[in-house]
């Protein structure tokens, strides 16, 4: 059965980048949902060696606070399109849709506001 279009995901690219450029008074937003990620990571008791941030605007801090509560020793960073990071986190460009790991790649997988705009969530 095939999967239906129902995003575009070049007209994504385009406004993720236009969001990314004028973000600034938008960074409540995914400031408060990187803190709801850190509340639940708080109460998982075990470390992460090595992770993935799907959708990479999550605020340097919180990445910060996500490292320390649940001990990522290794965060990488994936988005759509090419952008300043404020940390030294790997960064990859790639579409969510199409991730370029093979299977137990990661330990844990993060994303902040992205996952809502994919075409087939179940795949």
């Amino acid at each position: 059965m095939a999967v239906p279009q129902i995003f575009d995901r070049e007209e994504l690219r385009k406004k993720r980048s236009r969001a990314y450029q004028s973000s600034e008074p938008c960074d409540f937003l995914w400031t408060w949902v990187g803190q709801q990620i850190s509340e639940r990571l708080s109460e998982i008791k075990r470390s992460f060696p090595t992770a993935l941030e799907i959708g990479a605007y999550t605020p340097h801090n919180i990445q910060t606070e996500w490292k320390k509560i649940s001990s990522i020793e290794t965060l990488l960073q994936m988005d759509l399109i090419s952008q300043q990071s404020s940390t030294s986190s790997p960064f990859l460009i790639g579409d969510e849709e199409a991730l370029p790991f093979g299977p137990q790649t990661f330990d844990l997988v993060l994303s902040n506001l992205t996952l809502h705009s994919v075409n087939d969530l179940p795949g």
